[in-house]
């Protein structure tokens, strides 16, 4: 990425994406997706804080920090924990399709705070040489 500060730009848009979807569009199918409306809510949080820091650092940030990085990558993979809580949590009732898009944002989000977390170490060992 030429650009490393772009990385809270994507994490900004996915963050509304997700919030969105959890906090808006998901609780109409909540039956269909087997996931409680209180818990969708409860999930939908985390992106719309997380989306504050990431535009935040986006638009406010001369250059990037990598404790920025580590911070929202480190966010993100708590999110993921709380989310494979959630989904342990209603196994019993969560559908197929619930299922399926849960695993998919997981892994999305999992992929993305892992390359935050790298691109975090990788910019401290060039400022420690």
């Amino acid at each position: 990425m030429n650009n490393p500060k772009r990385i809270f730009l994507i994490d900004g848009i996915g963050a509304v994406f997700s919030s969105l979807l959890l906090g808006v569009i998901l609780p109409l199918f909540h039956v269909e997706i087997g996931m409680p409306k209180n818990s969708l809510y409860f999930l939908s949080l985390f992106p719309v804080l997380y989306c504050f820091f990431s535009f935040g650092c986006y638009s406010k940030t001369k250059s990037i920090k990598k404790y920025h990085l580590y911070i929202i990558g480190s966010l993100n993979l708590i999110y993921c924990l709380i989310s494979v809580f959630k989904v342990a949590e209603h196994l019993g009732s969560l559908t197929d399709l619930g299922f399926a898009y849960f695993l998919i944002e997981i892994i999305v989000v999992l992929l993305i705070a892992a390359y935050e977390i790298k691109l975090s170490i990788t910019l401290s060992k060039m400022n420690s040489i």
